[in-house]
């Protein structure tokens, strides 16, 4: 989805220094918000919204938007295939986002896994 993004962005958007800065962004955050739901549910089992965990989620995206846009915008300015270099920055992010997801934004849910936060300790 965020590819399809990517393409329409890079086709509509007028000829401009920054265009695949600004093309990136949009894709990135068209996909911030389904990935906040899916992390959360699916791939860290978390239960409801707790602000902490999304404050530090929306820090986390904020960033990597930031570096894979600015990335973008680097191999774009360079001359480098505009799909190879999508995809080569999307799969550095996307590990990345895994990893730091794991260690930093979803960690306290590792302990809920059993079917209860167990306070004991």
């Amino acid at each position: 989805m965020s590819y399809a993004v990517l393409m329409l962005a890079l086709t509509l958007l007028p000829e401009f220094v920054v265009k695949a800065f600004v093309a990136q962004s949009v894709s990135y955050l068209t996909g911030i918000g389904w990935s906040f739901i899916l992390n959360s549910r699916f791939t860290f089992d978390q239960k409801g919204l707790h602000g902490p965990t999304f404050v530090k989620f929306i820090l986390l995206q904020g960033t990597l938007m930031i570096m894979t846009a600015l990335a973008f915008q680097w191999s774009a300015t360079a001359g480098f295939h505009t799909s190879f270099s999508w995809l080569v920055i999307v799969v550095i992010a996307t590990l990345v986002n895994f990893i730091l997801s794991k260690i930093w934004v979803f960690k306290n849910n590792d302990q809920d896994y059993a079917g209860g936060r167990s306070d004991a300790g």
